[in-house]
């Protein structure tokens, strides 16, 4: 779960390292973000690259997509990772980037990525 001002990595390849929340789209102020949820981000730390429009303090729209807090689905099993990471997108729920470097949760597919999910190489 995510609250205004958590940090989280970034799993993309659009040269960003590091984000920091600045508001959970879509909800109140007091209700954390989970997996699938739309954020509001603030660029922390990135890495330089000569054709990244990608720079530090830009604002940018990001889908939470693993957590370090346990969840259950439904089929009765339970998962929790061991970082916070979420992945660039357009407003239009289009990722930035070309490619995810790891796999991608099940549950995003609910909220309507579907770009997401089609050029992800693993899904769980």
């Amino acid at each position: 779960m995510i609250h205004v001002g958590s940090y989280m990595q970034l799993m993309d390849n659009s040269g960003a390292k590091e984000i920091q929340c600045i508001r959970v789209i879509n909800s109140s102020t007091k209700k954390p973000a989970q997996i699938g949820d739309q954020v509001l981000v603030s660029i922390q730390s990135y890495i330089s690259k000569e054709r990244s429009s990608i720079k530090k303090g830009k604002i940018y729209h990001a889908v939470l997509v693993h957590t370090k807090k346990k969840y259950n689905r439904k089929a009765g099993d339970s998962s929790s990772l061991g970082k916070n990471i979420g992945v660039l997108i357009n407003p239009n729920k289009a990722p930035i980037s070309t490619r995810f470097l790891g796999c991608l949760s099940y549950e995003i597919r609910k909220e309507g990525f579907i770009k997401l999910i089609s050029t992800a190489k693993y899904l769980y």
